[in-house]
């Protein structure tokens, strides 16, 4: 695995989640979100029941950087 590390940000996951870019499509590396993109993603208002399960387990397999971090 490559040593780089990317922030994946609310339309990323959306994407994904959407089907409109395809996983293989991200750069090899570890991936984390922010706690504000778990928030926007979990409270966007169009998603249907089955996408917001889907976002859950990907945002269970993905570190969530807290507001605290790094204090």
């Amino acid at each position: 695995m490559s040593g780089n590390r990317y922030l994946l940000d609310t339309n990323i996951l959306l994407y994904l989640i959407g089907k409109k870019i395809p996983v293989d499509a991200l750069p090899e590396g570890e991936f984390s979100v922010s706690f504000v993109t778990e928030l926007e993603v979990l409270s966007y208002p169009s998603i249907t029941p089955q996408e917001e399960h889907q976002l859950k387990r990907l945002l269970h397999d993905i570190p969530v950087i807290d507001i605290t971090a790094g204090l």
